[in-house]
């Protein structure tokens, strides 16, 4: 049997998974919304909600003890805060981030 804390830590670890797929999903919708260009008010509320999101990855993964999806979280924040917005290279971090998340064999971006 687990002990009271391990169970406290793994009902929690489940938890921070759960939430960052919803993240995943949002990302996903602003990551089509800077494939397919809107105005360019609405690419900057894209550009703007995969930063905010992948900060919040960031810190919850480093929080959680998932070191990878801290250190891809933070690749994705600190391209995104350097004026990067190649949809092709955001993919590919959405793609590493996704596998992180889900446990699948990460890709590198």
């Amino acid at each position: 049997m687990a002990e009271p804390d391990e169970d406290i830590i793994a009902t929690l670890s489940r938890g921070f998974i759960s939430d960052a797929a919803a993240r995943l999903e949002a990302m996903d919708g602003a990551l089509g919304r800077l494939a397919n260009p809107p105005p360019a008010p609405q690419c900057e509320d894209a550009k703007n909600l995969l930063r905010f999101e992948s900060h919040r990855l960031r810190g919850s993964g480093a929080s959680f003890g998932f070191p990878e999806i801290t250190r891809l979280a933070g690749q994705m924040e600190d391209y995104l805060e350097g004026s990067g917005s190649d949809v092709a290279v955001l993919g590919r971090l959405m793609g590493a981030l996704r596998s992180a998340v889900t446990g699948d064999d990460d890709p590198k971006p």
